[in-house]
C-alpha cells in the first residue's frame, strides 16, 4: 500500500493520494488543503532518484488517531535537489482488511 500510494505522490498527483487515503486522513485535512501542502512540500525536491526503506514498525496505537493495527514506515530518500531526507508513511489497516496511508511526513 505505501510503495502504491509513494508513487502516486512522486507524479505529482497530490490530490489523488488524498483520494486514496485513509479514512482518518480525509477526516483530518480537507482535500484542497492537501493537495496544497503536499504540492509545496514535494515541488522544491524535485524528482526522486532512490528511496530505500529503512524500518516497519507494527504498532497498535500512536498519538492523534484511534487506536487499530498501524505500520510505521521511514525510508532514505535522496530527491534531486535535496539528498538524505527520511519520509515516513504510516497507512492503517482498515476493517476490510486493506490498508491505506493515515500519515505522510518528509524530513
Amino acid at each position: 500500500a505505501a510503495t502504491r500510494w509513494l508513487a502516486v505522490m512522486d507524479a505529482g498527483k497530490t490530490a489523488e493520494a488524498w483520494d486514496q487515503g485513509a479514512p482518518v486522513m480525509q477526516s483530518a485535512i480537507t482535500r484542497d488543503t492537501w493537495n496544497q501542502v503536499g504540492t509545496q512540500a514535494r515541488a522544491p525536491l524535485g524528482a526522486v532518484k532512490s528511496r530505500k526503506q529503512t524500518s516497519a514498525t507494527f504498532t497498535k496505537s500512536l498519538p492523534g488517531v484511534p487506536d487499530g493495527e498501524y505500520v510505521v514506515i521511514q525510508y532514505a530518500t535522496d530527491f534531486a535537489n535535496r539528498a538524505g531526507m527520511t519520509e515516513t508513511v504510516v497507512p492503517m489497516r482498515l476493517p476490510d482488511g486493506s490498508w491505506k496511508v493515515t500519515t505522510y511526513l518528509i524530513r
